[in-house]
């Protein structure tokens, strides 16, 4: 008679086990999911008409919503101002002071 498995702690039984080859996860996550990131991107990328100045002219979403955002600050709106200050100040940084290359003394 054949010796029988013992089924305990980190021991499931034998037939319920996944099958060698066989994924855990059948259905898992679709291919071709995308996140919150990339959605935006996309849809701040897309095109759209826009009048300025009597003219047409097409434009990314994005490049419409930033020039609104900096009419809005510009004509005293205080909201639209702190949210256009963040991206002014990213975009001024100046450059960092290049490191000296002298050797320093060491004391001995």
């Amino acid at each position: 008679m054949a010796q029988e498995y013992e089924v305990g702690y980190r021991k499931p039984p034998k037939t319920t086990r996944f099958e060698a080859g066989k994924s855990g996860n059948p259905k898992g996550r679709p291919k071709g999911t995308t996140n919150l990131a990339t959605d935006l991107s996309a849809e701040l990328s897309e095109q759209i008409t826009v009048r300025e100045g009597g003219q047409t002219r097409r434009v990314t979403k994005q490049r419409a919503l930033i020039k609104s955002l900096t009419a809005q600050a510009l004509q005293g709106d205080v909201r639209a101002t702190t949210h256009c200050s963040p991206s002014m100040r990213g975009s001024c940084r100046s450059r960092p002071k290049p490191r000296s290359t002298r050797s320093r003394r060491t004391s001995s």
